[in-house]
């Protein structure tokens, strides 16, 4: 991560400040629709340099904007544009003279949620995904962590079952088991707006369907020679967690579209039965989902309640009440309305009073 702040002479910290700043401008009640450098000038810390390089980074002039889009527009079949999101959210600020106009706050917010993450593995290419998955790993022990969950990692399992491939972690919760397979990736932005079969195999053999056969590999491995007796006696639920959403709906209907056939040989080969688990007990979920399940556990919900209910919910619903994400299983519960987690909220709070001290009242 420090080649962010080599190249762009602007730390991750500073980009996250000042897009929270810029954000919170657009989003007041009057309706701003345009900025200038006078508004970052009130925050005492920044240059005008560094202000400027922000600005640089998430803006166009209508020039290049023109040139950006039309580029975007000829990369692909015309008839796949309407499930691609706009162009602009990589550049949501449109440079005119000194003002910087907002085309909208959504995409504003879709473009700076995501832009580091974007940017680096742009740049970086080949070094980013093991360095990004460490850190994807840290934060999803932040969240063990954070509800006190007694778990084993990587290392510990690897011990265990004296394998080289498996999951990255097994909780083990009061009423069941929830093993957890850690995938820092997205859906390449082909199979994003053309989610065929063949593309969509092509995309997730690396990632997703590995997967889900570490996990079906573990719970054999268990089941034949019993080393951990809780994953034996307890339910068993599992989740597939990448940065981004995925949008693969409940895991029964993603196994029967695409990863039976994918995943045949597989358990040909290993001998494995596909009964030893249920699909439908497989949530592919965002690492934003992630973070509310554990708000609610932090908040005394039951995690068994939680998974049960979201597994015997779509298995019992027809195919067009299901729910699709795992997201919308959380929605009805009261904690949605402040699902950040503490470990999170915490470090918001600190950002945000260290930019009240440095902002300047004239």
């Amino acid at each position: 991560m420090i080649f962010f702040l080599n190249i762009l002479d602007l730390s991750i910290y500073e980009f996250i400040e000042l897009s929270y700043s810029t954000l919170a401008y657009f989003t007041e009640k009057n309706q701003k629709i345009f900025i200038t450098h006078n508004f970052y000038s009130t925050i005492s810390n920044y240059s005008k340099l560094k202000i400027e390089k922000f600005l640089n980074l998430i803006s166009l002039d209508l020039n290049e904007a023109k040139t950006y889009s039309k580029k975007k527009f000829n990369e692909n079949n015309i008839g796949l544009h309407i499930t691609e999101e706009s162009p602009l959210s990589k550049f949501p600020l449109l440079k005119i003279e000194d003002n910087y106009f907002c085309y909208s706050p959504e995409l504003l917010n879709s473009g700076i949620k995501n832009f580091i993450y974007d940017y680096l593995k742009n740049k970086e290419k080949n070094n980013f995904c093991e360095k990004f998955g460490n850190v994807f790993e840290q934060y999803i022990e932040l969240g063990l962590n954070s509800i006190s969950a007694n778990y084993i990692d990587e290392i510990q399992i690897k011990k265990i079952f004296n394998k080289s491939k498996v999951i990255d972690y097994i909780v083990d919760f009061d009423d069941c088991c929830l093993l957890i397979e850690a995938k820092a990736v997205e859906m390449n932005y082909f199979a994003r707006i053309n989610p065929i079969n063949e593309v969509l195999n092509e995309n997730f053999k690396k990632n997703i369907i590995k997967a889900v056969e570490q996990i079906y590999s573990l719970i054999d491995s268990n089941n034949k020679e019993i080393q951990l007796t809780n994953l034996k006696e307890k339910e068993i639920f599992a989740f597939v967690i990448t940065y981004k959403q995925h949008y693969l709906g409940p895991g029964e209907e993603f196994w029967d579209e695409l990863l039976y056939d994918s995943l045949n040989t597989f358990f040909q080969n290993s001998n494995i039965d596909p009964k030893i688990l249920n699909p439908g007990r497989i949530f592919y979920i965002d690492i934003s989902e992630f973070d509310t399940f554990i708000h609610c556990i932090y908040n005394n919900k039951n995690p068994y309640d939680i998974l049960k209910k979201a597994f015997e919910f779509n298995t019992n619903s027809s195919k067009f009440n299901k729910k699709h994400t795992f997201l919308q299983h959380l929605e009805t519960d009261e904690l949605y309305v402040d699902n950040c987690p503490q470990y999170a909220s915490e470090q918001f709070k600190i950002m945000h009073n260290n930019l009240l001290k440095n902002i300047s009242v004239p």
